[in-house]
């Protein structure tokens, strides 16, 4: 898609962004994506990958939140980020239920329209195979 991006990850949710930032890079490497990615500790999956493609590609914004130090992703942090543009971007979200529900309620509280909004929520991931 054409459209600027908003992906906010959680965790192991970041997994379908990674794709879907490859092959944005690869058909569209002047479409705007701001990457929000929230994680426990400041061990990001992905992170060195997720790192040089940023260096290589000006339109890639990565913010990283470690939620241990820094705490979770507000509605201050993301209007900061998004400025007055909010309205013009689309928006995913994926990571633990827990975490994309919150994100929900952020974005609604920043009025963005709900068929602007795509979620993919993780649940079970960490229980162990039987």
């Amino acid at each position: 898609s054409k459209i600027p991006s908003v992906m906010i990850a959680g965790g192991i949710g970041i997994t379908p962004f990674r794709s879907m930032i490859k092959t944005r890079l690869m058909e569209c490497p002047t479409v705007r994506t701001i990457l929000l990615f929230q994680n426990k500790t400041q061990d990001f999956p992905f992170y060195s990958e997720l790192s040089q493609w940023q260096k290589e590609h000006s339109s890639l914004e990565i913010h990283w939140l470690d939620t241990d130090t820094k705490g979770r992703l507000t509605s201050e942090m993301l209007t900061a980020v998004l400025g007055e543009k909010k309205d013009s971007f689309h928006y995913y979200v994926a990571g633990p239920p827990l975490m994309v529900d919150a994100s929900m309620e952020l974005l609604d509280r920043l009025m963005i329209g709900v068929h602007e909004i795509h979620t993919d929520s993780f649940d079970g991931y960490i229980d162990e195979i039987s």
